[in-house]
């Protein structure tokens, strides 16, 4: 990651946010950083650059000028133990002058160092380079974390939509008694999906209202395309679990986005569906299933059964075509080919081609 450096002249240093691929560079109003808890002065810092990639690990990467403070706190012989940086944390509290759409004004990363450096050119010489991560940068300082003691995932998760004004939200589903900390520092719809997930629930929006339910009815999709819709089918040969709902990526522009599962958590190793409208074409919509078959007769049923449970408006169509009613005893036939594909830990087959919808 490169380090942009700025004029020392500075009361403060500037930063930049890459988010979503696009950099923004910004004058913050004041910056307070604590390494291992201990308070660094300003004057100690170079640059800083945030780098958040949604559902990644989250990184930071912060250049410390060599001063007499910061020889204080960590003493004056810092380039022979440079090792001991490594696991300090790092909390640091921006308060931005820009508070546009994509900044909240006072914004926190908390994490961990995990790579450090010392400068050996000119005009960073003697300066600390370090490398954190953190899954929760970016944080609205009053949106830090969900915390709940003793509550069912129902009651979570409508609490959550009642403090984040969340629209058009049915929960009919009840679960178990649950107590739980989560960091999070995107949206409340993330510990929805987390809940949802480690519950077995289904979360799908049928063009109208997001929905949490225990299970889908059986009825029938809309889809604004042509009588040619193209999918994606991700097939686990491995796992031999039934189909069930995890989530779904909307098209762009939409509140609720979602992304996969974070990692090591109940839903993420279970057999899960996800429902990625990832393209949108004039004449065509494009959505990924990936489920794990039992078997190639299961493979074919689960395929029907997903496309004919309620899934309705879900493709944004272009708005010169009419919507295509998919109900139960509709023919769909599948023209496509097999691609396998072995990863370190299973074996997948892809499966890509067209459904004609006769």
């Amino acid at each position: 990651m490169p380090i942009e450096r700025i004029d020392r002249t500075d009361k403060v240093p500037s930063f930049s946010i890459r988010y979503k691929g696009v950099e923004t560079a910004m004058k913050p109003v004041s910056v307070e950083l604590k390494i291992d808890n201990k308070v660094m002065p300003q004057t100690a810092i170079e640059t800083f650059i945030f780098d958040q990639l949604l559902g990644e690990h989250n990184i930071l990467a912060l250049e410390l000028r060599r001063t007499k403070e910061l020889e204080d706190q960590f003493g004056k012989t810092i380039e022979n133990n440079i090792k001991a940086w490594i696991t300090k944390t790092i909390n640091l509290r921006i308060t931005a002058a820009d508070k546009s759409a994509n900044d909240s004004g006072v914004v926190d990363f908390i994490g961990i160092v995990v790579t450090a450096t010392m400068g050996s050119e000119v005009g960073s010489l003697g300066n600390i380079y370090l490398r954190c991560l953190s899954p929760t940068i970016l944080l609205d300082s009053n949106k830090l974390y969900c915390t709940w003691l003793d509550m069912a995932s129902q009651d979570i998760i409508n609490g959550l939509i009642s403090a984040e004004g969340l629209p058009n939200v049915k929960v009919s589903a009840t679960g178990t008694k649950l107590n739980g900390f989560i960091s999070y520092g995107q949206t409340a719809f993330r510990i929805i999906q987390y809940l949802a997930g480690f519950e077995g629930w289904w979360v799908y929006y049928d063009g109208t209202n997001f929905n949490v339910v225990k299970d889908l009815p059986e009825s029938s999709i809309e889809l604004k395309a042509n009588q040619v819709s193209a999918f994606v089918l991700m097939v686990d040969l491995i796992s031999k679990k039934a189909l069930r709902g995890r989530e779904f990526e909307y098209l762009s522009g939409n509140w609720f986005q979602g992304q996969s599962n974070p990692q090591n958590t109940p839903s993420h190793t279970a057999s899960k569906a996800v429902y990625n409208a990832s393209k949108h074409l004039s004449t065509s919509e494009f959505l990924r299933l990936r489920y794990s078959p039992a078997s190639q007769g299961d493979f074919d049923q689960r395929i029907n059964t997903a496309l004919n449970q309620n899934y309705s408006r879900l493709m944004r169509g272009n708005g010169l075509t009419d919507r295509l009613g998919i109900t139960i005893g509709k023919i769909l036939k599948f023209d496509g080919k097999n691609i396998a594909k072995q990863t370190e830990s299973r074996r997948e087959e892809e499966l890509t081609g067209q459904y004609i919808i006769t």
